[in-house]
């Protein structure tokens, strides 16, 4: 077998001098390759980069231009199906525009405002007669076993009720009806200062319910000697009385209000036809007078002058 001798390094043709630079630059090699690496990563990054913002650029302009025409399109759709819309319905809407106006024209000359605030002051006077007739007032019995939300599901028993009217003998059920016709009275005749007295019946019940229902329902009277854990409370009639009563008494000065502004347009017509029908009357008697006055001074100048001579002939 055939020995290989390995080759010598020393015997290489590279001067003595290289192999220490060699050994030099590969101890300098790892910071320069990785700033060399650096650089290069820099570099290809940055070409990169140089063409993707028109790249972007480019896409949102298609992107938007793309919307804009399906945007357009959407408007003109809708500009054209409004314009047939209204091209198709003009003449049911015109004639249902006439209808509405011509509606509101009579109902305008109907609905006043004096007859709608004579209409809710007669709505609350019957509302006030009603409200005697429901009950106000109720005492139960064995609140104490019902609490802890026991009461919702099932109350307390009650063992007396007492109707509104009961409190004060049923009083505001004529007096009610003496308010209608008070306002009826008033609008007929319009006598504003009428009103007044429909207003003073809602304070009235007002001030009743106040200080004489209101004690009198929470007064438990006898039960609480007979039952335990007595409680006395005020039911819807009470509060029924009260708005109907208030309403009677703001509608009732509402109404007087607007009979007062109607009332002052024809007096001073009036008064003004009165004062040029004397002025008239006078006139004419001192013209008359005037011209008596005339006649009698001329027919005195005429007695006063000499009778005219002939003359002589030559």
């Amino acid at each position: 077998m055939r020995s290989f001798k390995r080759p010598d390094k020393r015997s290489s043709g590279a001067p003595e001098g290289s192999g220490r630079e060699g050994s030099g630059a590969r101890r300098k090699s790892p910071v320069k390759r990785s700033l060399e690496a650096l650089r290069e990563g820099g570099r290809a990054t940055r070409g990169q980069l140089d063409g993707t913002p028109k790249q972007l650029g480019a896409r949102a302009g298609g992107v938007l231009s793309g919307l804009a025409a399906i945007l357009g399109d959407l408007v003109r759709g809708v500009a054209g199906l409004v314009a047939w819309l209204i091209a198709v319905s003009s003449g049911p809407l015109g004639a249902a525009r006439k209808f509405i106006g011509r509606a509101v024209d009579r109902a305008s000359r109907v609905i006043t405002p004096v007859r709608t605030l004579l209409a809710v002051a007669i709505g609350c006077a019957v509302l006030l007669g009603l409200s005697q007739f429901a009950d106000y007032r109720g005492i139960a019995v064995g609140v104490d076993n019902f609490d802890g939300g026991v009461n919702l599901v099932a109350p307390p028993p009650e063992v007396e009720r007492a109707e509104a009217g009961s409190a004060h003998s049923y009083a505001f059920v004529p007096a009610a009806v003496v308010a209608i016709g008070i306002l009826g009275i008033a609008t007929r005749t319009r006598r504003w200062r009428l009103c007044r007295l429909a207003a003073l019946i809602g304070v009235a019940a007002v001030v009743v319910a106040i200080v004489v229902d209101r004690p009198t329902g929470l007064d438990e009277g006898a039960v609480a000697e007979s039952f335990s854990g007595v409680q006395a409370s005020l039911l819807g009639g009470f509060w029924a009385q009260i708005f109907s009563a208030a309403g009677l008494a703001a509608t009732s000065l509402l109404l007087g209000r607007e009979l007062r502004r109607a009332v002052p347009r024809s007096r001073p017509l009036r008064a003004e036809h009165r004062s040029k029908s004397g002025n008239g009357e006078r006139g004419e008697g001192e013209s008359g007078s005037h011209s008596a006055a005339e006649r009698a001074a001329e027919r005195a100048a005429r007695r006063a002058r000499p009778p005219a001579t002939e003359a002589e002939p030559a």
